[in-house]
């Protein structure tokens, strides 16, 4: 029985803060600022202010109700029998979340990192270490119900939203192909019949200017209105390149439009027309050589190593990007006399270019012993088209079925070059790489899911779904490798073809045992898909196998005291089969299944209205990510962990009891705000906000390169609003402890190690408006 929210709080604080080590990233550390003052400041406040509430007014106040589609039909979220956290604009605002990366610290057991332009996202361990067009994701994205196959442009997507969901656990039954992880689902807000506005500017660190709004228009009277989003960002990049006149990598340079039609021609049917365009120019996210290990036996050892500070580089090399994503949909909803008729339709095309200095040493190819590496591709393409078509139970129905077909195409095309340089003797000896990569692939899918309620005032209720889905896929790569020194250049050409199919499936029960309290458990199976190994160092290894996971799920979704505090629960169990791991041998890149693979964790999410002024939110993570059994070869350490190995090949290593990448044993929030009124002028609001995780590893190895040691995030935000809520200014600071996380590592095949960094501590400050 919980009596009071604060002592949820200070119970999960203690437990997040397990690790007795002296360093200064422990959770309660950032400067003695945000947790030691502020928030305690926040709370006195919140005291002295509900002494001189009255009684009546404070039973007024409840916690938002977000209504979610998480399961492909309208349900208020606590309602919904899914690990499920969802986020209004209003929220994303309060919390400053810019875009998806943000997410990690507000979503239990989920984290981003990126490669490039394309992110890395994992929840609960489970996800993509690949982003090449030869893997698939294993947390799915989609926007206005458009499965994104690649996440290029994404991000800017985040803005004018109605909501952001991010379901935890496979969706195999309604969301299907790739999505063993999870989903995240990116709603727009839909064109309305009123006239209304909204738009911010904003400047901060490293020159970021950022400007964004939104515009809905009635066109005419209940039949057709429309809607126009915009969002750009210029900013500087955080690196610092001591080579004169060289490029700063992770900067901004954005344009995203959203353009939304609504014609409703005539009652009870709706069309929604929707186009988006993003455009990313500059030199995109940077990446940090860090040093190779000394006793690594490739030849990057012995190559010179710079600066250890994160964001000091040398880069002789001109860096630069270009991302391009088009992005084209018509949904039709049509309400049948019994059913719900839903289809979708979409076309998108995603081009990405990109320059990048490989070596990023003080040496040129015109000094002894000198060596320049270069990598780039023109173009890596992706053309996606994509159908559904739904047909779901109405809500007065007492018996909820829902009847669906997906169809997927994908074609993607790499353009891969590698330029290398050194002195041979007294002769220049170049190596030039050319790799083409085309990979076409169609999913077929037909899935159902049926609920019934039994017993009184339908508070029991059984839920099942089943999917079943056919991917092909066919590969084709051409490689041509030409050598100075030797007049005849290497051709490689190779052809793929494979089908997979796979069933999957969920049982569940939920029981609402008050009004405001949900218990509910859940065994489902997902599916993501197999793929093409190019160039694999072993025959067998040219085609991967699909991963198998089921996964078991308890959970409790509540609310106490009157709805001002809200408390979620949720433990799981997952069993693997054929887990997909991304590797590198000699000098192919490829996916992996592993043997096995333990993976089980406990989440928790609380929200508390203090008061009607104070309000409180937090989660918290356990989870244990472990190969159980494991053998593959280290990119770094080819000879194995004894540094000899067979004649003439390599040396497996053991990797049972590993961390999987990029998966914290222990990871937490606490966040709180207060808003003080301001006489008849207005509000304001101040915000303090802390995430912690405990140490994670970018490979399966586990090796101390590229690990991120455990660490503290925090930020402070101010915000006042008028009296009519027609305007707002805002000031905050992120990344309080001035952390540099490393949020990707990424190995070549000589050993150079390449890691994303990222954002250090920026301030920033703006102005908004809404109509």
């Amino acid at each position: 029985m919980l009596n009071n929210p604060l002592d949820t709080v200070a119970e999960m604080t203690d437990r997040l803060n397990l690790e007795p080590k002296a360093e200064p990233t422990a959770w309660f550390w950032p400067n003695g600022v945000v947790l030691s003052v502020v928030m305690p400041f926040m709370l006195w406040c919140s005291c002295v202010h509900a002494q001189t509430q009255a009684t009546t007014s404070q039973r007024e106040v409840r916690l938002e109700e977000i209504i979610v589609t998480a399961e492909k039909r309208a349900a208020d979220v606590q309602n919904t029998a899914v690990a499920v956290t969802a986020f209004s604009q209003q929220m994303l605002d309060n919390r400053d979340v810019q875009d998806l990366a943000n997410f990690q610290q507000f979503v239990p057991g989920l984290v981003f990192s990126q490669d490039n332009s394309e992110f890395k996202v994992l929840i609960r361990g489970v996800g993509s270490d690949d982003v090449g067009t030869n893997s698939q994701p294993g947390v799915t994205l989609h926007l206005d119900g458009v499965f994104m196959g690649r996440s290029s442009g994404f991000n800017a997507a985040t803005y004018d939203v109605e909501r952001i969901e991010v379901l935890r656990g496979p969706q195999g039954t309604l969301y299907g192909r790739n999505s063993t992880g999870g989903t995240i689902n990116v709603i727009s807000k839909s064109p309305d019949y009123e006239l209304s506005g909204r738009g911010d500017v904003r400047y901060g660190s490293y020159d970021n200017v950022r400007l964004r709004g939104a515009l809905n228009v009635p066109i005419v009277e209940d039949k057709l209105a429309a809607r126009v989003t915009f969002v750009s960002e210029d900013r500087d990049g955080y690196e610092k390149n001591l080579y004169p006149g060289g490029t700063e990598g992770s900067d901004a340079d954005v344009l995203y439009w959203r353009t939304q039609l609504l014609f409703e021609p005539i009652d009870k049917l709706s069309l929604t027309f929707r186009a988006s365009q993003f455009e990313s120019r500059g030199v995109g996210p940077g990446r940090k050589r860090l040093p190779t290990p000394t006793d690594s036996l490739l030849e990057a050892a012995s190559e010179i190593t710079e600066d250890p500070d994160l964001y000091t580089v040398w880069k002789d090399t001109a860096e630069a990007q270009t991302v391009d994503l088009d992005l084209y949909s018509v949904q039709a909803d049509w309400e049948l006399p019994s059913a719900m008729l839903t289809a979708l339709v979409s076309r998108g095309k995603t081009n990405f270019t990109w320059l990048a200095d490989g070596d990023q040493t003080r040496a040129t190819a015109t000094e002894p012993g000198g060596h320049t590496f270069i990598l780039g591709a023109d173009p890596i393409s992706s053309k996606q088209s994509l159908a559904e078509l739904r047909l779901t139970s109405l809500p007065s129905s007492s018996f909820e079925w829902l009847l669906g077909a997906f169809y997927f195409d994908e074609e993607t095309s790499t353009r891969f070059e590698l330029t290398s340089a050194s002195l041979a003797g007294s002769k220049l000896d170049s190596v030039f790489v050319r790799s083409y990569w085309d990979i076409d692939t169609t999913s077929h899918a037909f899935f159902g899911q049926i609920a019934d309620t039994f017993g009184a005032n339908d508070q029991f209720k059984l839920t099942a779904g089943a999917r079943y889905t056919r991917d092909k896929g066919e590969g084709e790569i051409w490689d041509r490798v030409e050598f100075s020194l030797w007049p005849f250049p290497s051709l490689t050409e190779e052809n793929l073809r494979e089908t997979w199919s796979e069933t999957t499936w969920k049982l569940g029960a939920d029981w609402q045992v008050t009004p405001t309290s949900l218990l509910y458990a859940s065994v489902s199976k997902g599916f993501r898909a197999g793929g093409f190994n190019f160039e694999a160092p072993f025959p067998d290894k040219s085609i991967y196998d699909p991963e198998d996971l089921t996964a078991y799920e308890i959970g409790s979704k509540n609310r106490f005291l009157n709805e001002q505090l809200q408390l979620n629960l949720a433990a799981f169990l997952y069993d693997y089969k054929d887990f997909q791991v991304f590797q590198i041998i000699n000098t192919a890149l490829y996916i992996e299944n592993a043997g096995e693979v333990s993976n089980y964790g406990i989440e928790a999410e609380l929200t508390a209205l203090v008061t009607s002024a104070f309000e409180i939110d937090a989660h918290f993570s356990y989870q244990r990510g472990r190969f159980d059994q494991f053998l593959s070869i280290d990119p770094l350490y080819t000879a194995g962990p004894g540094g000899s190995a067979p004649a003439g090949g390599v040396e497996p290593s053991e990797l049972s009891g590993n961390h999987l990448p990029n998966t914290p044993d222990f990871s937490g929030h606490l966040g709180a705000q207060y808003t003080w009124p301001i006489s008849n002028i207005g509000s304001l609001t101040l915000r303090a906000q802390s995430y912690y995780q405990t140490e994670v590893y970018s490979r399966a190895f586990n090796l101390d390169v590229g690990k991120q040691d455990a660490h503290t995030k925090s930020s402070l935000q101010a915000r006042f609003d008028d009296g009519d809520e027609n305007w707002y200014l805002v000031a905050g600071v992120n990344n309080i402890e001035d952390e540099a996380v490393v949020a990707n590592v990424a190995i070549t095949a000589t050993g150079r190690v390449l890691a994303n960094i990222g954002a250090p501590r920026t301030w920033y400050a703006g102005f908004g408006m809404e109509f």
